[in-house]
């Protein structure tokens, strides 16, 4: 069951810091809000909004709620292995090829784009606003900065999977950057912000 940590603010979180509390309850006070603020077990302070946090909001749209991570994802997935069918180099081995075979880190991804990145491409053609698609390409398979992840887990039957948590790699910044654009535009008569906090604005309709 979640806590209400202050007003207006349900928290599943079993830790979380002065920070991101005081930053939660600020947004729960902004006058667009339908319902209460939820904060996710993985919330932490952000620049504009909570990040972990759920807002439902009222006739308005907050693109910095949504932050710069639009793309990232996680996904796991059960291979056919148990953890007895692992190489002989074990878990170390497989370590060591995740870090030949995936680049990490900002700015890292594949100096050439492969065959199936091609094939993915030519089955998604991206958008004819992606000014850049060959190095889209060439980030397909490439796993970010920060937080993410690969991870190799087993559960109480001894099965294997495989748990990833993939950056935007620079697409979720761009689209944040441009609909936070957008929105303190279309508001610029009559806008707010939650206090503290420029990034915060919202799109409200007339």
């Amino acid at each position: 069951m979640p806590n209400e940590i202050a007003p207006n603010v349900l928290s599943w979180a079993s830790e979380l810091d002065e920070l991101t509390t005081e930053q939660a309850a600020r947004t729960a006070r902004l006058p667009i809000l339908a319902g209460h603020l939820a904060l996710m077990p993985d919330a932490h302070y952000g620049m504009g909004a909570t990040i972990g946090s759920v807002i439902a909001t009222e006739t308005a749209v907050i693109p910095s709620a949504v932050g710069v991570d639009i793309g990232c994802g996680m996904a796991a997935r059960r291979l056919d292995l148990r953890v007895d069918q692992l190489p002989d180099a074990g878990l170390d081995g497989w370590v060591n090829q995740m870090r030949r075979d995936v680049p990490a880190g900002l700015g890292n991804w594949h100096g050439t784009t492969s065959d199936a990145a091609l094939a993915w491409m030519n089955d998604n053609p991206p958008p004819v606003t992606l000014r850049k698609p060959g190095r889209a390409a060439e980030q397909l398979g490439t796993l970010g900065s920060g937080n993410h992840f690969v991870e190799l887990a087993a559960d109480e039957e001894e099965r294997v999977w495989i748990l990833l948590h993939s950056g935007s790699r620079g697409g979720g910044n761009k689209l944040a950057t441009l609909h936070t654009g957008s929105a303190r535009g279309a508001t610029a008569s009559h806008s707010l912000s939650a206090p503290h906090s420029s990034d915060s604005k919202w799109l409200q309709p007339t």
